[in-house]
């Protein structure tokens, strides 16, 4: 018997039960991380048409006044600021990573 009272079986099982657990929830993850991916994909497809005409109206903008719209678009809203940072970070790695 161990330590505790229990003997070194249940022991064995507590810990494939932990590591089952831990497999369930990584599977889990994956999946849901694949669903993430490829709901941003769909909609990165459905929205292209309008991204390509923001762009372009971007490109028609001198760089100062782009600038000036950033600087004050992340003073007023600075939380979502980084989620948008993060987020074209995030689909960036992952589209030049699956290359």
């Amino acid at each position: 018997m161990g330590r505790n009272g229990k003997d070194k079986g249940s022991s064995k099982k507590g810990k494939e039960s932990i590591e089952e657990f831990v497999e369930q929830v990584t599977e889990k993850g994956k999946a849901l991380f694949s669903e993430g991916l490829e709901g941003a994909k769909h909609l990165l497809e459905k929205n292209a048409k309008t991204l390509k005409t923001k762009a372009d109206q971007l490109t028609e903008k001198p760089v100062e006044e782009l600038a000036e719209n950033i600087k004050s678009f992340v003073q007023e809203k600075p939380l979502q600021s980084l989620g948008i940072v993060f987020g074209v970070g995030f689909l960036l790695g992952y589209f030049l990573k699956s290359d």
